[in-house]
């Protein structure tokens, strides 16, 4: 028998070893959890932190009665939340506010790099024409950036400008434990107004033991 013919074996006996042990290591990763649909209240008690709400919005916009809770591996501590707001003639949302946990990395928010930019206006494509558009639409987007403080938290406005089918304006900031995200299909000025509106509430207190 040939070298060749003994090698060839070995080969497949090594894909097949290496195929087994990935799926047991996949089946050993656990998997986000998403819940869709779910409400307010319901994804108030999954969350380590308390939602805040906007206490401005445009007239005739009024939040959807579901929102949609996530963790990335089933961890609680890892949470966010989007909340999205519709107005009475529109199919899909002007507004959605987007909420996470993420305790100590507030720092990480990086509020002028270019990548950070590009990361935005993609988040913006991504919710107004879905993930499979976004690298067709990025190419076709004229874009402004803002960034400006309130009582020292820095505040990154990403605005799609131009076409006007894809207008947009998303606004990121955070504090601690909560990074914060607005999404709107509205002019940069009412997106800073709900923004702005959105007061902070900060971590879930714990619950006071019995007895």
């Amino acid at each position: 028998m040939s070298r060749r013919a003994n090698v060839r074996p070995g080969i497949k006996n090594a894909i097949a070893l290496s195929a087994i042990l990935w799926m047991a290591l996949a089946s050993c990763v656990p998997l986000d959890e998403i819940k869709e649909g779910i409400t307010l209240s319901e994804a108030q008690s999954l969350l380590p932190f308390q939602i805040c709400l906007p206490d401005y919005l445009p007239a005739g916009v009024t939040m959807s009665e579901a929102v949609r809770y996530h963790n990335e591996f089933g961890d609680p501590g890892e949470a966010d939340i989007s909340i999205e707001y519709y107005a009475a003639e529109d199919e899909e949302p002007v507004v959605m506010i987007y909420e996470r946990h993420a305790p100590g990395r507030l720092s990480e928010i990086d509020l002028i790099g270019s990548t950070a930019r590009r990361v935005a206006i993609r988040d913006l494509l991504g919710w107004m024409a879905g993930w499979p558009e976004v690298d067709k639409l990025e190419l076709r987007v004229s874009t402004e950036i803002e960034v400006y403080n309130v009582e020292s938290v820095g505040y990154r406005v990403s605005e799609i400008v131009a076409p006007e089918d894809l207008r947009a304006v998303l606004i990121v900031w955070g504090k601690d434990p909560v990074v914060y995200k607005v999404f709107a299909r509205l002019s940069a000025e009412e997106a800073k107004r709900i923004a702005d509106s959105i007061s902070y509430c900060g971590a879930v207190e714990a619950a006071t033991p019995d007895g």
